[in-house]
């Protein structure tokens, strides 16, 4: 297993299946290698404090999933301390955000989003749950081109609602979310005024006194927009399970139900993987025959026996090339001692500015961290509001964009807060909503003197943001560098 991820709520473990099993279930072996090819799955490991009623809703959805659009529930244990936790489907893919970032999507394949979203959606509300934080970070793109719904921690069960009022409440709270999808995706869209019809829906639905379920009738609106397409190119597998009927068909490769999972079995292995090297392609979701194509690419390719042979002739030559490398930089070292550093590098640097007009489509696919996923930029979120000055030194950098952020969500500020998060990133969708909803909270507990930096990535920083309780796990920042300077990206706590 690897560690993904940790939070308050669970620690999260990427987990490939152990050969001792396999060759045990075989009738021989010796139990040492992982199995050939062995398919991976996410486990979820929930903290003391985690909510029961939350997991236990997690649990109830996907196990009453019939769309294929949630993950797929393997397994459900208690560890040794009695901590809960789940194995689940391992989803790769892209987040439906990043394809709303690039734009340009045509209205066939916003219907391919969106429609198999909408019937998940439907099924959930028919058993009394309601995704009240929908975003298009919380969809998945798969390798097949399938949607896929996650984010289930934020469900809620109507039935725990005392009054029919907190109930009806709740249902708005979900379908204003829904209405958020729509209207992200229709903007990424290259013919927004085809989804016109179905934002009228969505939106009458909204304003409606009594509040009614439509996501039937938005379903049926979008199928009326365009024939659904293929949201990607290469889409040669099955996919896990039944899709709305004309979404499929938009689908290479025939569509067939997962079948249920015998966890008394072994998986089956999917393709052989024969050393360690294998294993690592695996875990980089690698082709099955990428490392026996490279190794003939090695054997065959000129330029790799000339880098052969210089490789060769310097392991001959090693005592020579050591002595003269170290007269190199005793050399170099002697020359910069003697010659002062020019000051012009830091007088550009000053008047460098903090933060400029981001190109439509910049960073939109600046990191595939595990984090989750970015989001679409809404409308006029690039020109919301003048970009502070920052420092390029990340830990001030942070520690400025911080309190920045806690003063403007303080004040519920959005212009203010677009101006220190990426646009199109998790944690500007997340500020966003929280201030249309009137919900805003800054991190005010955090201790912002004593933030490190955890990962220097280039363009890309991790950094460590200790909380004032000192019992606590300190949470984790990752800022972005791009034309526009330093902006936070992600808040995992």
């Amino acid at each position: 297993m690897r560690r993904l991820a940790a939070g308050d709520r669970a620690d999260v473990f990427l987990a490939v299946v152990d050969g001792g099993a396999v060759d045990d279930a075989a009738g021989g072996g010796d139990g040492g290698a992982a199995p050939a090819g062995a398919p991976l799955a996410v486990m979820r490991v929930y903290g003391p404090e985690a909510d029961d009623d939350a997991i236990t809703t997690e649990i109830e959805a996907m196990e009453a999933d019939r769309t294929g659009t949630l993950p797929r529930l393997i397994d459900v244990a208690n560890v040794g301390d009695g901590r809960a936790c789940l194995v689940v489907e391992r989803i790769s893919g892209t987040p439906l955000s990043e394809f709303l970032t690039a734009g340009s999507l045509l209205p066939g394949q916003v219907v391919t989003a969106l429609a198999p979203v909408v019937v998940a959606l439907r099924h959930l509300a028919d058993r009394g749950l309601v995704h009240a934080r929908l975003a298009a970070s919380d969809v998945l793109v798969d390798d097949t081109g399938r949607p896929r719904l996650i984010g289930l921690g934020a469900l809620c069960r109507l039935d725990r609602r005392e009054s029919a009022a907190d109930r009806v409440a709740v249902s708005r709270e979900g379908h204003a979310a829904l209405l958020r999808l729509l209207e992200d995706s229709a903007t990424a869209s290259t013919d927004r005024a085809a989804f016109t019809s179905v934002l009228d829906l969505a939106r009458s639905a909204l304003d409606a006194r009594p509040f009614g379920r439509v996501e039937a009738e938005i379903e049926r609106a979008l199928f009326a927009v365009a024939p659904a397409r293929p949201l990607l190119a290469a889409m040669d597998r099955p996919t896990s399970g039944p899709s709305p009927t004309r979404v499929a068909t938009a689908l290479r490769g025939d569509p067939k139900p997962a079948a249920l999972i015998d966890t008394d079995r072994p998986i089956a292995a999917e393709a052989p993987v024969r050393n360690r090297m294998g294993r690592l392609a695996a875990l980089a979701q690698l082709p099955p025959t990428a490392v026996d194509d490279l190794a003939v690419a090695l054997d065959t390719d000129p330029r790799v026996r000339s880098v052969r042979r210089a490789a060769a002739w310097a392991r001959r030559r090693r005592p020579a090339l050591f002595t003269g490398g170290f007269a190199g930089a005793a050399a170099l070292v002697a020359l910069l001692s003697a010659v002062p550093p020019s000051s012009a590098d830091n007088g550009a640097r000053a008047e460098r500015p903090g933060f400029e007009a981001v190109r439509e489509g910049a960073d939109s696919g600046a990191a595939q961290d595990g984090t989750e996923a970015t989001v679409a930029v809404p409308a006029g979120e690039l020109d919301a509001a003048p970009s502070p000055d920052v420092p390029d030194d990340p830990v001030t950098a942070a520690a400025a964009l911080l309190e920045i952020r806690q003063t403007c969500l303080a004040t519920n500020d959005l212009d203010c807060v677009l101006a220190v998060d990426q646009p199109g990133s998790p944690i500007a969708a997340r500020d966003r909503a929280a201030i249309e909803r009137g919900e805003a909270a800054a991190h005010a507990e955090v201790d912002l003197d004593a933030i490190t930096v955890a990962a220097d990535l280039g363009d890309a920083m991790v950094l460590t943001v200790p909380w004032t309780e000192v019992e606590r796990e300190p949470a984790s920042l990752l800022m972005m560098r791009s034309e526009a300077g330093w902006r936070l990206r992600e808040w995992f706590d």
